[in-house]
């Protein structure tokens, strides 16, 4: 959607904030977008915790790319096993009917959110993606968010979406489903340029390129249907 509000051009002078949050957004996309005078912030939360954890606030982030947000007042955030854990009055009462779930607070009263995230030195906290969502390869763990920011970097590739496949001896490989801009798949040896900083291990070792990505009932991307679907299509992403 913000990728969108950016193609339809300059921003309503009426518009006071965009509010984005939903899931993880490349940080080029963000800072694109308010270059071009949209005035983003980013916000993380979720359903159990009335919508919102943390924010930022309009007109105080300085990094065109800064997707990092304080926590709102009254609300406890601590990283544990590199999940993000929540505590405050802005939690749900439980899940209804008692019984059906497990128990999702701790001993304490946090609720562990299943996203990975850590806090920086200024106590804004960083999302780094869905626990579940987590490549484990040769023993390594890969983040598929840390993945498509570095595809995304690539000129010419619009949309990324990484996941594991399995694959001997790894256990997983990290494979990548691309969409071209208006000039067509970007050719091996570009990519890999552009995921020159990743440790090895972290590259995609397998890729295919779609028209579009689809969207789950949500209208985010869908991964896990990708992983599943398109796992035929996937070819071993060569320098040529």
């Amino acid at each position: 959607m913000l990728a969108r509000l950016l193609e339809a051009g300059e921003a309503p002078p009426s518009l006071r904030v965009v509010l984005l949050g939903g899931g993880p957004c490349p940080t080029r996309l963000v800072g694109a977008a308010r270059s071009a005078g949209w005035p983003v912030v980013t916000t993380y939360g979720l359903t159990q915790t009335c919508s919102q954890v943390a924010t930022q606030a309009p007109g105080q982030v300085e990094d065109p790319e800064e997707v990092a947000a304080p926590p709102l007042d009254g609300v406890e955030v601590r990283i544990v096993d590199g999940r993000i854990q929540v505590r405050g009055d802005i939690l749900m009462a439980g899940y209804f009917p008692r019984g059906r779930h497990e128990e999702p607070f701790t001993d304490d009263g946090f609720l562990d959110t299943g996203d990975l995230g850590m806090l920086d030195g200024y106590g804004r906290l960083h999302v780094l993606g869905r626990a579940d969502d987590v490549i484990v390869t040769g023993g390594e763990n890969v983040s598929p968010l840390e993945v498509e920011e570095a595809l995304l970097r690539c000129g010419g590739v619009t949309a990324a979406l990484v996941f594991g496949t399995p694959a001997e001896p790894w256990g997983q490989v990290v494979a990548a489903v691309l969409v071209a801009g208006p000039e067509g798949p970007v050719a091996g040896s570009r990519l890999l340029q552009a995921l020159g900083d990743l440790a090895p291990f972290k590259r995609p070792r397998l890729v295919a390129w779609v028209p579009e990505l689809p969207l789950g009932p949500s209208g985010k991307p869908d991964r896990r249907r990708l992983a599943r679907e398109l796992r035929e299509a996937l070819r071993p992403l060569a320098s040529g």
